[in-house]
C-alpha cells in the first residue's frame, strides 16, 4: 500500500526539477552575450517506480511512477567543431601578421604612388643626361649632387623604416609570448579547479567554457594540439614543445643574448624554459611575427621557415683585420662557430721596376719614339700605356696610376725604381709586360735558381739554372719546350735571345737574373742601355682555404652533463652517417667512450679535454671479417695497419646454416645459399658495416663502401650536446659558394669565426635592398672614377692625356665618419653618402680621357666634354654583373617590388580565405553553442507552466489531506 503523502512527493519533485530548469534558462538568458559561453540545458529523467517486482507488492494495473529528477546540467559543445575552429584560427593569425607586414613594406617603398625609390633613381639618371648637354654649367652639376643626395636619403629612409618595423615586431614578440604564458597559466589553473569539482561527479560547465575560450585565443597565437584525459584535464602541445600538462605549464622564454647575430644586431628569440631549445611553431601569430621580423636559424639547419628571404652574417674575433662577405648561394648548414689558424698572412702582391731614363743627347741623335707596355691588373685584364723617350720617372708613375681604378695597382717612385703595389689584400698577381713583343734579349748573369718563361700559348715553363751553367746550357733547357711554348732561344753575342715562333706571339718572363730590353727598338736605340725593366713577383697574397661548409678535421663538443634526456649524436663522415645513442645521465667519460666504440666504423675518435670532448680523425676505416664452416677468409690486402680488402672463398652452395661476422655485424647464412646469395646478404648490411661485397670469379671480395683516407667529418649535436666550434688550418678561408674571408693577421694567429643566418621577410627585403645599393653605387663609382673632372681640365697641368679622376661619387658613411676617408664604396643602403669632396662641383667627372674602344687615350678631354656623364646616364640600361642574374638596376628593383607585391597579394588572398573558413566554422559552432533568446523564452514558458502545474498539484494534495485529517469522521455532528 502506498503512502497517503505519495502524491505530494511526486509534485514536489516536479516542482524542484522545473525550478532548476527555470534557473538554467535564466542563466542562459543572462549569458546570451557572454564571450565563450555555451548554452546549457537540464537533462530530466523519470525516477524509479515505487514498487520493485515482488510477491508482496501492491496491486496496480502497472508500475506507478514517482515523478522526475534533474540528472545533469549539460552544456552544448561539439569537440570536432572546436578542433576545426582552432585549426583555422591559427592559420588566420599567421596570415594576418604576414599580410600586414607585406602591406607595410609596400607602403614604405611607395611605388604605387609614383614617389618611391625608382622615381628618385630615374630623376638621378635624368640629371646626368642633362649634365651631358651642359657639362661646364654649375647649375647642372649642382642638380646631379642634389639628386644623388636624394637617392642616398631615400635609401637611408627605407633602412630606418625597415628598422622601425623590425623593432615593432620585436616588441610584438615579447607581448605575444607574455600573452601565451599568461593563457597557459590560466589553463593550468582551470585544470585544477575543474578536477576538484568533477571529482565530486559534478560538471564544471562554466569553468570549461572559460578554458575553451582560452584555448580558442591560444590557437590564434600558436599552433596547438589539445588532448583531454578522463579526469577532465587538458594537455596542450604548442609547436615543438608541451605548453600545459595537467596543473603545470611550461613557460616560453625571451632570450636576447642568443638572438644576437654576427653583425651585432640583437632581436628577441624564443626558447623553451629550462631546456634552452629554440621554440618553433608552424602557424599562428607568433610564427607570423618571427617569420616577418626574422629569426635566427639554429646550427645544423639550412632553414627555419623555408623562405627565400634571409641575411647571412659573419664575424671574426676582435683584433683581427678582415674583410667578410657572405653570399647565400648553395649554403646549407653553415651556421655555427669555426676556428681557423692562419698559416700564412695575406699580403698585397708587389713588383719593382728598375727604370733608367734615356739621356737627352741620345734622344737628339736618334729622334723621339714611343714604347707600348701592358700592365695586367688584379682582375686578369690587360691595360696598355706608352712611355716616351722624353718621359721621366715621375711621368711614368703618373701614367701607371692613371689606370689604378682599372688595374687595382698603384705606383710610386723609390729612388731609381718604380714600386708597384696591389691595392687589395688577396689580390691575384699582376704583371707588366710588352704588348706585341716578338723578340726579347737578356744579358745573361749565371745566377743559380728557378726561372719562369711564359710562352706564346700563355703556358708557364720552369727553367732551372744551376751553378756553373753556361749560356749554352740555359739555351738548351729553353729549347726543350719550343714545340709547346712557341719560343726559341739563341745566342746573340753575350746575350740570351728569345724569339716567338713564326715571328708572332707574346713573351713574358720572371727571370730576375736577367735585364730586359724594350721590344722592337727604334732606329738609333742602344739595346740594354736606355731602358731596363726588372719585374719581381711576390707570392700570391690571396687567402684560400679548403672549400668546406662543415668542419674538416676537428670539432669540439661542450656537453651539459649529466645528460638530461636520451638523445642522439650524429657523425657524418664522407657520404655516410652514423648515430651514437646517448642516455640520460651520461657523463663526459661515458659520452666519449660511446663515440670511441664506433671509431672502427666512423674513423672519428673522442678525447676528453677538461669540460670539452674533442673529436678528431682516427685511423681510417678498416675491415674485419670472421668466416666459419663453408666461408673461410682466404686473403687480406692491408695498407699499414688498415685492412682495406678481404677475400672469402665460399662453396657453390653452403651446406649448413652458419654466421659470418663483418665489422662486428653478424650476417646469417642459410643452407643452400649460393655465393650470389651471400653477396646480397652482406650488401644488405652495408649501412652498418661500411663494407660492400662483389663476386670475382669463384670468390667474394669485400671492400670499403667509403674508401679511406677520410679527411673530413661533421657532427650534429642535440639539446645537451652542442658543437662548440669546428677547427681547421689554412692561409685564408673560402667556404663553398658562400663565405669569403680575407685575413690579414700574422701567421699563427688563431681566429674564431661566427656565422649566423637570420631568415625572415624583413631580413630578405633588407638584403635585397642592400645588394641593390651596393651594385648601384659600385657601378656608378667605377664610371665616375674613370672620368675626368672639370678642375683637372681647367688646371691643364698635364702634358698629354689627362688621367681618370679616381674620385668616388658615393662613399661609405660609417667609414667616412670614423676615418674621414673617401675611398670606400657603400656597404649597405644605410651607409650611402655623396662624397663631401663633390661640394666642389668642378670635381664631378663628366668628361672622359679616351674613347670607349681605343687604348691608349687618343682623345683629349675638354671643358664641354660630357661623354662620361652620358656613360653614367646609360647605366640605367646596363646589366650589372653584381646580381645573381645579370640585370639592370631598374629590372632588379622592379623584380624586388614585384615579388613583394605578389607575396602581398597571396597573403591578402590567404587571409581572406582563412577569415571565411574560420567564420564558417564559427557560425556552425555558434549554431550549437550560442544562446537563442527565442528558444529560451519558449523554454521559460514551458518550464514555468510545468512548475505552476506541479504547484497546483501540491495545492490539490493539500486540500485532500486537509479533508482527510480535519473532516474525516465529522459527518452527522
Amino acid at each position: 500500500m502506498i503512502s497517503t503523502f505519495f502524491g505530494l512527493e511526486v509534485a514536489r519533485r516536479g516542482l524542484l526539477t522545473n525550478k532548476i530548469a527555470l534557473d538554467v534558462t535564466g542563466h542562459n538568458v543572462s549569458n546570451a552575450n557572454t564571450e565563450g559561453y555555451s548554452r546549457q540545458t537540464v537533462t530530466m529523467e523519470a525516477t524509479k517506480s515505487i514498487f520493485e517486482p515482488s510477491l508482496h507488492r501492491a496491486q496496480f494495473p502497472g508500475q506507478l511512477g514517482t515523478g522526475t529528477a534533474a540528472i545533469e546540467i549539460r552544456r552544448y559543445r561539439d569537440n570536432f567543431l572546436d578542433l576545426q575552429f582552432r585549426n583555422e584560427t591559427q592559420g588566420l593569425g599567421y596570415w594576418e601578421v604576414r599580410s600586414d607586414t607585406l602591406q607595410k613594406i609596400q607602403q614604405m617603398l611607395n611605388e604605387h604612388a609614383g614617389t618611391g625609390l625608382s622615381t628618385v633613381i630615374d630623376q638621378f639618371w635624368e640629371s646626368w643626361e642633362d649634365l651631358t648637354a651642359h657639362p661646364n654649367q654649375p647649375a647642372a652639376r649642382g642638380v646631379v649632387v642634389q639628386r644623388g643626395k636624394a637617392v642616398a636619403e631615400t635609401f637611408y629612409h627605407l633602412d630606418r623604416q625597415l628598422a622601425q618595423l623590425e623593432a615593432d615586431l620585436n616588441a610584438k614578440v615579447t607581448n605575444t609570448v607574455d600573452e601565451i604564458n599568461n593563457i597557459a597559466k590560466q589553463i593550468a589553473d582551470l585544470n585544477g579547479q575543474i578536477l576538484a569539482i568533477e571529482v565530486m561527479n559534478e560538471k564544471a560547465n562554466d569553468l570549461r567554457d572559460k578554458r575553451d575560450l582560452l584555448l580558442d585565443k591560444l590557437s590564434k597565437l600558436v599552433d596547438i594540439t589539445v588532448a583531454e584525459d578522463r579526469d577532465g584535464m587538458v594537455y596542450v602541445g604548442a609547436g615543438n614543445g608541451t605548453l600545459v600538462s595537467t596543473v603545470y605549464n611550461k613557460q616560453l622564454m625571451i632570450t636576447e643574448g642568443n638572438g644576437r647575430d654576427a653583425a651585432g644586431k640583437s632581436l628577441y628569440e624564443v626558447y623553451w624554459e629550462s631546456s634552452n631549445q629554440a621554440a618553433e611553431f608552424s602557424s599562428g601569430v607568433l610564427r607570423g611575427v618571427l617569420e616577418s621580423r626574422g629569426a635566427m636559424v639554429t646550427a645544423g639547419k639550412a632553414s627555419r621557415f623555408g623562405l627565400e628571404g634571409y641575411d647571412w652574417q659573419a664575424a671574426i674575433a676582435p683584433g683581427v683585420q678582415n674583410q667578410v662577405r657572405v653570399n647565400a648561394a648553395g649554403l646549407e648548414t653553415l651556421v655555427g662557430d669555426y676556428r681557423y689558424t692562419v698559416v700564412q698572412a695575406a699580403t698585397k702582391a708587389a713588383a719593382t721596376w728598375t727604370f733608367a731614363v734615356p739621356g737627352a743627347a741620345v734622344a737628339e741623335q736618334r729622334g723621339s719614339f714611343n714604347v707600348a707596355y701592358t700592365i695586367r691588373g688584379v682582375d686578369g685584364r690587360d691595360y696598355q700605356f706608352t712611355v716616351k723617350d722624353t718621359d721621366n720617372l715621375d711621368q711614368v708613375v703618373d701614367k701607371i696610376n692613371a689606370l689604378t681604378s682599372f688595374t687595382k695597382v698603384t705606383a710610386q717612385r723609390s729612388g731609381g725604381d718604380i714600386v708597384l703595389q696591389a691595392t687589395e689584400y688577396g689580390a691575384r698577381n699582376f704583371s707588366v709586360n710588352f704588348s706585341g713583343v716578338t723578340e726579347q734579349s737578356w744579358a745573361y748573369t749565371p745566377t743559380p735558381g728557378t726561372y719562369y718563361l711564359v710562352g706564346t700559348n700563355n703556358q708557364v715553363y720552369e727553367i732551372a739554372v744551376e751553378a756553373g751553367d753556361t749560356i749554352d746550357d740555359v739555351i738548351g733547357r729553353v729549347n726543350e719546350h719550343t714545340l709547346t711554348s712557341g719560343v726559341t732561344a739563341t745566342k746573340d753575342g753575350q746575350n740570351l735571345k728569345l724569339v716567338g715562333a713564326g715571328g708572332t706571339g707574346r713573351l713574358m718572363t720572371n727571370l730576375t737574373g736577367f735585364t730586359v730590353e724594350p721590344p722592337v727598338p727604334p732606329p738609333g736605340f742602344t739595346a740594354g742601355t736606355d731602358l731596363q725593366v726588372t719585374v719581381e713577383y711576390s707570392a700570391d697574397g690571396g687567402a684560400t682555404w679548403s672549400p668546406v661548409a662543415v668542419p674538416v678535421s676537428r670539432a669540439v663538443l661542450t656537453p651539459v652533463v649529466p645528460l638530461g634526456a636520451d638523445q642522439e649524436l650524429v657523425l657524418k663522415v664522407a657520404d655516410r652517417q652514423f648515430a651514437v645513442d646517448l642516455l640520460a645521465g651520461d657523463n663526459i667519460a661515458a659520452i666519449a667512450a660511446k663515440i670511441n666504440a664506433e671509431t672502427g666504423l666512423t674513423g672519428v675518435q673522442a678525447t676528453v679535454d677538461g669540460g670539452d670532448i674533442v673529436l678528431t680523425l682516427a685511423v681510417p676505416y678498416s675491415i674485419t671479417a670472421t668466416g666459419s664452416g663453408d666461408v673461410p677468409v682466404v686473403g687480406y690486402q692491408a695498407a699499414g695497419a688498415v685492412t682495406e680488402k678481404v677475400i672469402l672463398a665460399p662453396p657453390t652452395l653452403i651446406a649448413a646454416a652458419q654466421d659470418l661476422t663483418v665489422n662486428g655485424i653478424t650476417i646469417n647464412l642459410a643452407a643452400g645459399d649460393s655465393p650470389a646469395d651471400t653477396v646480397a646478404k652482406i650488401n644488405a648490411e652495408t649501412d652498418k658495416t661500411n663494407v660492400q661485397a662483389r663476386l670475382t670469379g669463384d670468390r667474394i671480395e669485400l671492400s670499403l663502401a667509403t674508401v679511406p683516407p677520410v679527411t673530413a667529418f661533421a657532427v650534429t649535436g642535440t639539446t645537451d650536446l652542442p658543437v662548440k666550434y669546428y677547427e681547421t688550418t689554412g692561409t685564408g678561408v673560402t667556404l663553398a659558394d658562400g663565405l669569403d674571408v680575407d685575413l690579414t693577421a700574422a701567421a699563427g694567429t688563431v681566429c674564431d669565426l661566427e656565422i649566423t643566418k637570420r631568415e625572415g621577410i624583413i631580413a630578405g627585403t633588407r638584403r635585397q635592398l642592400d645588394l641593390l645599393a651596393q651594385v648601384f653605387t659600385a657601378e656608378l663609382n667605377k664610371l665616375h672614377q674613370e672620368g675626368v673632372t672639370l678642375a683637372a681640365i681647367n688646371a691643364n697641368n698635364y702634358t698629354g692625356v689627362l688621367p681618370p679622376s679616381n674620385i668616388k661619387f658615393f662613399i661609405d658613411r660609417t667609414t667616412y665618419q670614423n676615418h674621414q676617408t673617401t675611398g670606400t664604396d657603400p656597404t649597405s643602403m644605410a651607409n650611402i653618402l655623396v662624397n663631401p669632396d663633390l661640394n666642389d662641383l668642378s670635381l664631378i667627372a663628366a668628361a672622359r680621357p679616351e674613347s670607349q674602344s681605343v687604348t691608349p687615350y687618343p682623345n683629349m678631354s675638354f671643358e664641354g666634354d660630357g661623354r662620361n656623364a652620358l656613360a653614367i646616364s646609360q647605366l640605367k640600361y646596363h646589366k650589372a654583373a653584381g646580381f645573381a642574374q645579370p640585370a639592370t638596376i631598374d629590372e632588379f628593383y622592379r623584380s624586388l617590388v614585384g615579388n613583394l607585391g605578389v607575396g602581398g597579394q597571396q597573403a591578402a588572398r590567404m587571409l581572406d580565405n582563412q577569415t571565411f573558413l574560420a567564420d564558417t566554422v564559427k557560425n556552425h559552432r555558434d549554431g550549437v553553442t550560442s544562446v537563442s533568446l527565442d528558444e529560451e523564452m519558449t523554454n521559460m514558458i514551458r518550464y514555468q507552466q510545468a512548475y505552476n502545474s506541479a504547484a497546483r498539484m501540491i495545492s490539490a494534495m493539500d486540500e485532500m489531506l486537509d479533508i482527510l485529517v480535519n473532516r474525516l469522521g465529522i459527518v452527522g455532528r
